[in-house]
């Protein structure tokens, strides 16, 4: 998924300390893009602990229901409207996190 965006990839479930510490020094902000399973809570939580920012595409209408992934929203939409999606569905609330996981987390 992170190949088809350009994105980096913890290549797991959670983000170990040297993770976050490599993604730390980056200097950028992080938008977490979890897949839409029980997996991909691992790395949500991972957000709300690093206070990064976190996508959900579906929830707010810039993917449709069936996109599985950043990778098929890539190939379906191309990857500058993935991207893009991405980034204006992100949000670092943790209120807002928490409502939207518990709206699309399947």
């Amino acid at each position: 998924d992170a190949l088809a965006i350009d994105g980096v990839a913890v290549l797991g479930a959670s983000v170990s300390a040297s993770q976050a510490s490599q993604i730390k020094a980056g200097g950028q902000m992080p938008i977490v893009m979890a897949d839409l399973d029980h997996a991909g809570q691992g790395l949500i939580d991972a957000a709300l602990v690093h206070g990064w920012r976190v996508a959900f595409p579906h929830a707010d209408g810039w993917w449709e229901s069936d996109v599985k992934d950043v990778a098929e929203a890539a190939r379906r939409y191309g990857q500058l409207y993935a991207l893009r999606a991405i980034v204006g569905s992100s949000t670092a609330s943790p209120a807002l996190i928490a409502a939207k996981r518990m709206m699309f987390v399947r």
